[in-house]
């Protein structure tokens, strides 16, 4: 592993949860600290416009107003560029989506990469048996444009994380990549999850979680453990009052 036994590494999470997602924060919040590493020291950095979160001793708030659809999604590695200088101290850095919600004991060995692996995708639960048929972007004229016979798998842009220096040079390298989509007025398909996948297909050393590392709640005959859950959106109003 890429730290020693005699000093315990430490892990940022980095969180996104403008306008009405919010709502997801304290539940996320709490399946965090009951299974996510436990004993392993947590930071978590909220980018948010809501003025109920606080920060506190392992919060910190940064403020983030709503880009509206779908740059809330697009522009997320530009805000983890933006502030890197608050956690790049960190051993490992983790994105998880609003919506998700631990329900399992997830072990450091199971999830933190190694030196070779450097960063961590979780494969996408309507792809995990193959990338074939996965929808990678095609137009070639896109950044994003991924070759899927090249592809390990096809992952979801819901978990992804790292070693922090790793993690934040790919957030480097896709910012940039969809600058210069957008100069061309181009935007991906799958728009920040279309990114990633094009990144690692041509870093494929990264630790590939399995799918029930992002399991759909409520979805019957899974047939993976499942860890993570992708809370339904529907529950909470929908898509369109969520993203009103």
């Amino acid at each position: 592993m890429l730290f020693s036994r005699k000093k315990k590494p430490t892990i940022g999470v980095l969180y996104i949860c403008t306008g009405k997602y919010d709502i997801y924060w304290q539940q996320f919040y709490e399946s965090s600290e009951r299974f996510f590493c436990p004993g392993l020291e947590k930071h978590y950095y909220i980018f948010t416009d809501s003025t109920t979160i606080k920060s506190s001793e392992r919060i910190t708030v940064i403020y983030q107003q709503r880009l509206g659809w779908p740059y809330d999604t697009l522009m997320r590695f530009h805000l983890f560029v933006r502030e890197r200088h608050l956690y790049e101290h960190h051993d490992f850095l983790f994105f998880l989506n609003a919506n998700m919600q631990f329900v399992r004991k997830i072990r450091p060995s199971q999830i933190l990469p190694s030196d070779k692996e450097k960063l961590v995708a979780v494969i996408h639960p309507y792809y995990y048996e193959s990338p074939v048929g996965a929808p990678f972007e095609s137009n070639q004229q896109s950044l994003a444009y991924a070759d899927p016979a090249k592809a390990r798998h096809y992952v979801q842009g819901c978990l992804n994380g790292g070693i922090t220096a790793d993690y934040l040079h790919m957030s480097e390298v896709l910012a940039k990549r969809i600058d210069d989509d957008q100069k061309n007025g181009v935007i991906a398909v799958w728009h920040d999850e279309s990114h990633l996948n094009a990144y690692l297909v041509t870093h494929p050393e990264y630790k590939a979680l399995d799918a029930g590392y992002a399991k759909p709640e409520g979805r019957a005959g899974f047939p993976f453990k499942e860890r993570v859950v992708i809370l339904n959106k529907n529950n909470q109003g929908g898509l369109a009052f969520l993203r009103s």
